[in-house]
């Protein structure tokens, strides 16, 4: 199950009213505990890389580590902003999301690659 549907039905329904900086301090306040929670499982996955696939470069995991940090104080950010202005908020993360679709990825290699054909 998901939280993130509550969040956005929140902002989409008092995003007009005076209501709009708490809905989108929310709806960003949200998006910070799953920022946490996603680095925890990275986190864990790739201590001691026992959970890495092994064609997975040490370079690749740091990379992607920095850009998971950013999360988090942009999240934080956006969540303080919310109450100054709530477009600015929305306007962070939408900023993040598009970040992230463009810098995560990743070229698959082919399925022969993996087995060695």
């Amino acid at each position: 199950m998901t939280v993130v549907p509550f969040p956005t039905s929140l902002v989409a329904q008092y995003l007009s009213t005076p209501a709009a900086a708490l809905a989108c301090a929310v709806y960003a306040g949200v998006f910070v505990v799953i920022n946490l929670s996603y680095n925890l499982l990275w986190w864990t996955a790739v201590r001691e890389r026992r959970l890495l696939h092994p064609t997975v470069t040490d370079s690749l995991v740091k990379r992607l580590t920095r850009r998971l940090l950013l999360g988090l104080p942009v999240y934080g950010l956006s969540t303080l902003l919310a109450f100054w202005n709530p477009s600015v908020s929305l306007g962070l993360c939408s900023c993040l999301w598009i970040f992230w679709a463009f810098t995560f990825y990743e070229a698959s290699p082919s399925p022969g690659s993996l087995i060695g054909v």
